[in-house]
């Protein structure tokens, strides 16, 4: 359908976000929702806001969690909005010290952290930004961005992942004064974490993401860092009992 509400302004500095493209000279909608319009002194954005995709709007320099769903010899073409479908495009040069020849070999699902450099349409870089020290995309375990391996991901409100990244927020500091893991967080409403050699604590440790106060108190985390070394306890309490109903079970035999 064309959009009439916006179609004056096409003459103007329009930025055409998610939902809309550009046909025989109309702007036209792509899928069904909410159209969305905000406008400033030099340039107007305007999207089309589904139920699925919450409050989440791409900006560039977003750092967001997306998913391959197809892949070109060019290109890595991405969602980054659950159930919305291919919305952003991930070139294959897009890896520090990648080439035409050697970039990373990414599989259809593969779980990838980047960030979002264009708009209309979205283009996403694995490549380090200015100020941080670009590590060639073959040292998986060192580069900022990249595919996200083992773990789990939990999908959250936007609005929560953005107040979680929040410096004032210590959630992720207090949870690390207990606890090993490693974590990345998407604006758009996706958190990966992964505690080596732990699922179960992978999984706690999402919920515990996913249900936090948007204003975390010291009450707070104290009963949280309870809650993780009582689990913690527990746990090798149950490794200890298995380890010694092994024994027992040798001593049998």
């Amino acid at each position: 359908d064309c959009v009439s509400e916006i179609d004056p302004l096409f003459n103007s500095s329009i930025h055409l976000g998610p939902g809309l493209r550009v046909q025989h000279e109309r702007i036209v909608s792509e899928k069904s929702g909410i159209l969305r319009i905000k406008t400033t002194k030099t340039t107007t954005k305007a999207w089309i806001e589904s139920k699925n995709e919450g409050s989440y709007q791409p900006s560039i320099g977003d750092k967001v969690i997306c998913t391959v769903i197809r892949k070109t010899n060019e290109a890595f073409y991405c969602t980054i909005v659950d159930g919305d479908g291919c919305d952003a495009r991930l070139d294959v040069l897009n890896f520090d010290g990648a080439t035409k020849r050697h970039y990373p070999s990414l599989k259809v699902g593969a779980s990838i952290y980047t960030r979002v450099i264009s708009l209309d349409p979205v283009e996403l870089s694995c490549c380090a930004p200015k100020g941080y020290n670009a590590v060639d995309w073959v040292y998986s375990d060192r580069v900022l961005f990249g595919e996200l391996v083992s773990g789990f991901i939990q999908s959250i409100r936007p609005g929560m992942a953005k107040n979680i990244l929040l410096s004032s927020n210590k959630i992720m500091e207090q949870m690390g004064q207990v606890v090993t893991y490693e974590c990345a967080i998407g604006v758009n409403g996706r958190i990966w974490l992964h505690v080596p050699e732990n699922k179960n604590l992978s999984w706690m440790l999402l919920q515990e993401l996913k249900s936090a106060p948007l204003n975390p108190t010291p009450v707070y985390y104290k009963k949280l860092k309870r809650r993780l070394r009582e689990y913690l306890l527990s746990s090798n309490n149950m490794d200890n009992t298995m380890r010694d109903d092994d024994d027992d079970e040798d001593e049998q035999a």
